[in-house]
């Protein structure tokens, strides 16, 4: 009885290792798009897919996955674009690709360390950086993205407090 346990247990085992596997092979295709982000684009970032383990600032579709743009409340886009990209940075980010208003950073979890991409654009018409944060394995992310997009947007106010001395 308990081998035909331990069998079993060790079989359940081998097929959640084989799924998250493959789910890491299907996601080297979302490698793939991230890389090709054109530098000099200017088009908006891309949209969510219908799955809950994203957010997106600019295109969020369906609306569940609207959440705000960073926005650059005072001082230059440009001084503004280096925060953000020290913010992230101290957050954990690993930065991948950086133009003068593009950046692509992935992060990883922490309990299974999963990669997770974050996509951000620099408008600086409008005094914003539009952020899409999303999850390559799995179905939902528990909040995790919207919570990362959070705590970046007061990562990089705090860096915005510290350099400024009149705050």
């Amino acid at each position: 009885m308990v081998k035909t346990i331990l069998v079993l247990l060790f079989i359940l085992l081998l097929s959640i290792l084989i799924a998250l596997i493959w789910q890491a092979q299907k996601s080297q295709t979302l490698i793939q798009r991230y890389q090709d982000i054109d530098p000099g684009g200017s088009g908006p970032l891309p949209d969510c897919t219908d799955r809950p383990n994203c957010v997106c600032s600019e295109t969020a579709t369906p609306a569940s996955h609207a959440i705000e743009p960073v926005v650059i409340e005072h001082g230059p886009t440009d001084e503004a674009w280096l925060k953000f990209q020290q913010a992230v940075r101290a957050l954990g980010g690993n930065v991948r690709f950086v133009s003068d208003h593009r950046m692509w950073a992935t992060f990883r979890t922490p309990l299974l360390g999963f990669t997770d991409d974050l996509l951000a654009r620099l408008d600086s018409a409008s005094g914003m950086i539009h952020v899409r944060s999303s999850s390559r394995v799995g179905h939902s992310d528990l909040g995790q993205n919207r919570k990362r997009i959070e705590a970046l947007r007061n990562q990089f106010q705090n860096t915005l407090r510290t350099s400024d001395p009149s705050q």
